[in-house]
C-alpha cells in the first residue's frame, strides 16, 4: 500500500511539474520534438552511446520525473528518475520493452530501468548486462549492495 501511495503521489507531482515546465518553455517545444526525432537507434550499442550523453544533476526542491521531451529540452540532464525514463524510451526505440523500477535501502532511493526480459539495466548513464536467472542479485551487486529492496 505504501508503494502505491508513493507511486500515485509521484505521478501527480511529476505531471503537474512537467505541465508547468512546458507552460513556461512552450516556445522550445517544436525544436525539442525535432531533436528527439533526430535520434535513430538500431542496437543496444546505440542505446549505450545515447545514455552516455546523460548528465546527472540533483533535483531542486522536489523529486519528480520529467517526460522524455522535457529531458531533451533540459539537455538530457536530470537525476536517476530522468535517466530511467530516458532509458526506457531508448530501449523502446530498438523494440525492447522495459520498465522503471525503484531501489530502496539505507534511507536512500534510486530509480533504474530494467528490460522486461531482465537482460539489461540502465542506472544513470550506465548500461549494464544482467543475467536473467538472477537479475535482482546483479542489480543489487552493481549498486554495491547499497539497496536491499527492489520495487516495481
Amino acid at each position: 500500500m505504501k508503494y502505491k501511495i508513493r507511486k500515485i503521489y509521484a505521478v501527480v507531482i511529476s505531471f503537474c511539474l512537467n505541465c508547468g515546465y512546458w507552460v513556461k518553455n512552450y516556445r522550445g517545444f517544436g525544436e525539442t520534438v525535432k531533436a528527439m526525432n533526430a535520434y535513430k537507434f538500431e542496437t543496444i550499442n546505440d542505446v549505450e552511446t545515447f545514455m552516455g550523453l546523460f548528465k546527472w544533476r540533483k533535483d531542486e526542491l522536489i523529486d519528480w520525473t520529467p517526460w522524455v521531451i522535457t529531458l531533451f529540452h533540459r539537455a538530457l540532464s536530470d537525476d536517476c528518475d530522468g535517466a530511467a525514463t530516458m532509458g526506457k524510451w531508448a530501449f523502446g526505440k530498438i523494440g525492447i520493452k522495459a520498465k522503471v523500477i525503484n531501489l530502496w535501502g539505507n534511507g536512500l532511493g534510486h530509480a533504474i530501468c530494467v528490460t522486461d526480459d531482465h537482460r539489461f539495466m540502465i542506472s544513470n548513464n550506465d548500461v549494464a548486462t544482467l543475467n536473467p536467472e538472477n537479475w535482482k542479485e546483479n542489480v543489487l551487486r552493481f549498486h554495491g549492495y547499497l539497496f536491499d529492496t527492489i520495487e516495481g
